[in-house]
């Protein structure tokens, strides 16, 4: 029951972090396309990467992931803490692919991995209904084994240019991974080079 009781606690906290993650707020009510998977890390599993991607690692924000390219790092602050942002821009200065991390405040941290998968798909609906994804729409997937969503939208500046992202929910914290105006299918093969470290 104490043990329970922490979960709870754990939860509370983490879903308090939900309010205060302007990164991942704004990306509008959008459709969904999911498919179901196991909810428990197994990463390691091998990479199949486009001829002349390159594996880039972040330990900083640790995970790694196969881009074409260097990525280059945006920082950026708000009242609720600071992002980091690793980006492939292509010759306009637009994104093309971007891994983006969202830490729990450290007042506000928990373990997610310690959640129960129901409390991992309530943590995850939560944030669907913050950014706009609606209940019905809504199934879950795995990334890297990591309980994950993702969905189609489009960019602000241009509705012409899809969006394919996918929402990672780690340890610590939510990785989003955005693949700008490309292929769904180069979409998610970018998604399926993504490892948690």
């Amino acid at each position: 029951m104490k043990k329970q009781l922490q979960l709870k606690r754990q939860l509370a906290r983490i879903l308090a972090v939900l309010v205060s993650l302007p990164l991942f707020a704004g990306l509008g009510a959008c459709s969904v396309r999911f498919s179901i998977g196991s909810s428990h890390p197994v990463s390691s599993s091998p990479v199949n990467a486009p001829k002349g991607w390159k594996k880039f690692t972040s330990k900083d924000l640790g995970y790694s992931a196969y881009f074409p390219g260097t990525p280059i790092r945006d920082t950026y602050e708000d009242r609720a803490g600071t992002y980091k942002r690793d980006a492939i821009v292509d010759s306009n200065e637009n994104m093309v692919y971007a891994v983006s991390y969202g830490q729990f405040s450290a007042s506000q941290d928990g373990d997610a991995d310690a959640l129960t998968d129901t409390q991992k798909k309530e943590l995850l609906l939560k944030f669907a209904r913050l950014i706009g994804v609606k209940d019905e729409k809504l199934n879950y997937t795995t990334i890297d084994g990591h309980m994950s969503f993702v969905y189609t939208t489009t960019a602000e500046e241009n509705a012409a240019i899809k969006i394919y992202r996918g929402i990672v929910l780690g340890k610590h914290g939510f990785y989003a991974l955005d693949a700008f105006g490309v292929s769904e299918a180069d979409a998610k093969t970018f998604r399926d080079t993504f490892r948690i470290l």
